[in-house]
């Protein structure tokens, strides 16, 4: 019995089992939108598989992070990983269509977390964006409207 239960421990001990589990970021455009809010995106970053997903996005009054009952424009869309070296990872997507290309590049500091992107999906203009990132323990709730997304703005009565 010593021995069954001293080889059950060795082998706790000495299996390395790791399962680590997205973390989630709370990046907030570092200007200002046009309708007078804040823009903020989130992520779920999955290291160990390569999973990149962006998880939705938010418009809210001050620079914080959306809170006291707001909700998510929840669009799950994954970006496939693109590159990484020491400081930067770097994930996204090329698309061609009718011959012309277009992409959505995210580009991850991985010491500090800021994120920049670049992107030509509006008309195909080039877009450069840059996001102050914080990594948060949950994704906010989910369950955005059409109509409550433009009551928050003020325009629609």
């Amino acid at each position: 019995m010593k021995k069954l239960l001293g080889i059950i421990v060795l082998g706790l001990l000495l299996s390395n089992v790791v399962v680590a589990k997205p973390i989630y970021l709370n990046c907030r455009y570092n200007e200002l939108h046009s309708l007078k809010l804040w823009m903020h995106e989130y992520f779920s970053l999955d290291f160990e598989n390569q999973k990149y997903t962006w998880e939705g996005k938010a418009l809210v009054k001050h620079e914080d992070d959306i809170s006291n009952g707001d909700e998510l424009h929840k669009e799950t869309i994954e970006l496939p990983f693109m590159d990484e070296d020491s400081q930067y990872l770097t994930f996204g997507v090329i698309l061609f269509q009718n011959g012309e290309r277009y992409y959505d590049i995210f580009k991850l500091n991985k010491e500090n977390f800021d994120l920049s992107r670049e992107d030509n999906l509006f008309a195909g203009t080039e877009n450069s964006m840059t996001y102050t990132c914080n990594q948060i323990d949950e994704l906010p709730l989910y369950g955005w409207t059409f109509r409550k997304f433009w009551n928050d703005l003020g325009l629609f009565k």
